[in-house]
């Protein structure tokens, strides 16, 4: 069911899971003239991005670590598990600013406890689903293709079998790039662009296995002034095939935190010689 959130002067309109909402923390009315599946979170309509990331990190509908960890999945690559399909601007990396279509696969074989990603909604959808939807969503209003990037991500996209979907979305002349956490690999085509955002478990960042090392195009890097895990780059391999490297501040939710740690990383890119990425789709309130 389609549900609107009130908080305060704030309103949004979810597509909220059957969990009960706690009535201490916002108002709730059906809109009946909305059709959508139930149980899925599916369109999110905010004007105050951190009112509603407060809220669904409050009731748990985002990640921050508590999604399961789901294994690495044996299949042909006809059926994936699918998040979700979108239009939009990539907001960071060395492709910021591009209009990209972004597939979100499902699932993911980490659980990171910042993550504000919603990946575990997901829904079976056919090779054939995804690269038809891929390519409506990529025409303007004239009907010209002016999405020309797919971005694939997660979740965990190698987590699944995404080899003829990649191969698919060349023949349909997309530039793709994938966004890993650097754990998994599957062999894809070449000219597959892959951008690598290593994740610190606790014990350090884990060395990128080496078949995936050799093809990473570029590695972003989350920056935290006080989160430990994540206040410096290691080195995971980078300097051995000279991968260029992004830093990131990670966004903590919080304001005064978000300002220190775009400050530091600021200055570590002064120091350091590192790209600044910045979460554009952010800045701009866009998906």
């Amino acid at each position: 069911m389609i549900i609107l959130l009130s908080i305060g002067k704030v309103r949004y309109t979810l597509g909220w899971p059957s969990d009960p909402l706690p009535p201490s923390q916002a108002t709730v009315s059906l809109d009946t003239s909305i059709i959508s599946k139930p149980d899925i979170l599916t369109n999110i309509l905010f004007t105050n991005r951190q009112k509603l990331l407060e809220y669904k990190k409050l009731v748990n509908i985002l990640m921050f670590g508590k999604n399961p960890k789901r294994p690495p999945e044996k299949g042909d690559g006809n059926i994936l598990k699918v998040q979700e399909i979108f239009a939009t601007i990539q907001g960071e990396g060395p492709n910021a600013g591009s209009p990209s279509i972004f597939i979100r696969l499902g699932g993911c074989n980490l659980a990171c406890d910042f993550c504000d990603t919603e990946f575990e909604s997901f829904t079976e959808k056919t090779l054939a689903e995804i690269v038809d939807t891929t390519k409506k969503l990529s025409l303007n209003s004239k009907n010209k293709r002016t999405y020309k990037l797919v971005v694939i991500t997660g979740g965990e996209p190698f987590r699944q079998s995404i080899e003829k979907l990649c191969e698919e979305l060349l023949k349909e002349n997309f530039a793709i790039q994938i966004e890993t956490n650097g754990t998994l690999f599957r062999e894809i085509p070449k000219e597959v662009e892959i951008i690598c955002s290593p994740k610190n478990t606790g014990n350090g960042y884990g060395k990128i296995r080496g078949d995936l090392l050799q093809r990473i195009n570029a590695f972003k890097f989350l920056i935290s002034k006080n989160n430990k895990d994540y206040s410096e780059v290691a080195e995971i391999g980078q300097s051995e095939f000279d991968i260029p490297v992004y830093i990131q501040p990670l966004d903590e939710i919080e304001k005064s935190a978000n300002r220190e740690n775009l400050e530091y990383t600021i200055n570590m890119a002064k120091e350091k010689g590192y790209r600044i990425s910045l979460q554009l789709h952010k800045i701009m309130d866009i998906p």
